[in-house]
């Protein structure tokens, strides 16, 4: 298992806290050294083995922690959030390190994350729980194209969740109105950002909130007559600015009734 905490022995340099599981097993010293050696060199901290583990940086400090879990070649490997701790690009960089690793050694792993990101580019299967219970388990593409319940969509990646009114073949929801073909009832209609188009409207439907630039894209910040704010993803956001009037144009949607999908187009 490794822990969020690291959970390092202080007291010890970086080769005994790996050392310590094999020597419990009474393994001989030539083999235990030849096993930490090996699984320093596979986390990348080949020549560290005699340093103390208040000189490594946090990141050096997980990769000692996987390190040690490693070397008593597990069936199944443990992590909880154990890159809770680190900065975003430690984050990053160590993910696809451990997936790697994870994928020579063959490793049955669970990895329990509140980051969705993680989640998304670590797993082969996801599973998404709520208050005990399991909302979903599928692969990841699946579990962010098709969330099965308002929860799941919530949680996996950005998603406008607008709750209104089906009436006569229609969702209503302050001035927005989409066609679905579900009876009329109340329901959860869910529409990711990059599935919401826009366009400039003198009859809108929403006024532009806030733009954001990220380069690569932009995000706009809507609010429907009601307040009710939602976000679309655009390729050009210099083509927006606050109070502009806009049109709402969903290519795909997923409809909820009674914390159950309905309908996805």
């Amino acid at each position: 298992m490794v822990f969020q905490s690291h959970a390092l022995r202080t007291h010890m340099n970086v080769f005994k806290n790996l050392a310590f599981g094999l020597k419990l097993r009474r393994l001989p010293a030539p083999q235990i050294k030849e096993k930490v050696e090996a699984v320093l060199e596979l986390v990348g901290l080949a020549g560290y083995g005699t340093r103390m583990t208040g000189q490594l940086s946090g990141g050096q400090q997980q990769r000692v922690a996987l390190a040690r879990s490693l070397v008593l070649e597990p069936k199944i490997l443990l992590l909880d959030e154990p890159f809770a701790s680190l900065d975003q690009h430690l984050r990053e960089r160590l993910r696809e390190e451990v997936r790697d690793i994870q994928q020579r050694l063959k490793i049955t792993t669970l990895f329990v994350t509140h980051g969705q990101d993680e989640a998304l580019s670590m797993a082969d299967r996801i599973v998404v729980m709520a208050n005990g219970k399991t909302e979903q388990i599928d692969r990841p593409d699946v579990v962010y194209r098709d969330p099965k319940t308002p929860f799941v969509a919530g949680f996996i990646g950005t998603m406008n969740l607008i709750e209104g009114e089906v009436r006569d073949g229609n969702f209503v929801r302050a001035g927005l109105t989409v066609p679905l073909p579900v009876t009329d009832g109340p329901a959860i209609l869910a529409i990711r950002p990059e599935s919401l188009d826009l366009t400039v409207s003198e009859t809108p439907r929403a006024s532009v909130h806030r733009v954001t630039d990220y380069g690569s894209h932009g995000l706009v910040d809507l609010d429907l007559a009601d307040g009710t704010r939602l976000k679309s993803m655009v390729a050009h956001p210099d083509l927006f600015r606050a109070g502009q009037g806009v049109d709402l144009s969903p290519r795909a949607v997923t409809v909820y009734r009674n914390n159950q999908q309905i309908y996805r187009s």
